[in-house]
């Protein structure tokens, strides 16, 4: 048997690939010339072998790309403990998965207004191929994590936009509002802000962004 098994997919790229044999085999003759590791353009892998309880494991020097298909050869040259040679190679290839998405969403905060003499309105809107799942307001400039509490949860699209009311203190003031936003990947935007100068007994509202 082999991991990862013939015509996988989705393989790990920090994966080892290794081979189980029907008898003990001569750990001798278990090296880096007779199993061997190639990417599908024929480039050959670098790595280290070994062997224990009828496994022979080839472990990559580093990781694997993505989305790749890889071959792995074990040869005529290895030899069980009695000397008996392998009958003819034996290759197998695999695929590794795609990517990670690493790209985070980006977004913005526009027009505000009041609904009463303490609330404004915040628009909100965000991008992001693979779905964004929810945003965060807070006056705090602090980045939360993406699974910090705190986040509003929304139904997972590419293009968001929607409103937020913001509490705002009593009398005259100004106050910056941060809003970050996540995707299905758990990747957080960089901030988007609007700073808010307001006066709860003559309300007015001035954004800069």
């Amino acid at each position: 048997s082999t991991s990862p098994a013939s015509s996988a997919t989705g393989v790990g790229v920090s994966s080892a690939i290794s081979a189980t044999f029907s008898e003990d085999m001569d750990s001798s003759t278990i090296t880096t010339s007779t199993f061997t590791l190639s990417s599908s353009s024929g480039s050959s892998v670098s790595g280290t072998v070994s062997y224990s309880n009828k496994v022979a494991t080839f472990t990559p020097s580093s990781n694997l790309s993505y989305s790749t298909t890889y071959t792995a050869t074990i040869t005529t040259g290895m030899k069980d403990t009695t000397g008996n040679a392998m009958s003819s190679n034996y290759t197998w290839s695999f695929t590794t998965g795609s990517a990670p998405d690493t790209t985070a969403p980006t977004g913005s905060v526009s027009g505000a207004s009041y609904t009463n003499l303490s609330t404004v309105t915040l628009t909100l809107s965000a991008t992001d191929s693979v779905g964004v799942i929810g945003y965060y307001v807070s006056d705090s400039s602090t980045t939360p994590s993406a699974s910090a509490s705190g986040w509003t949860s929304i139904t997972s699209t590419t293009s968001y936009s929607g409103t937020v009311s913001y509490s705002l203190s009593s009398g005259e003031g100004s106050k910056t509002i941060y809003a970050w936003y996540k995707d299905a990947a758990g990747n957080v935007s960089s901030t988007a802000n609007a700073t808010i100068t307001y006066d709860t007994i003559v309300p007015t509202v001035t954004i800069s962004s």
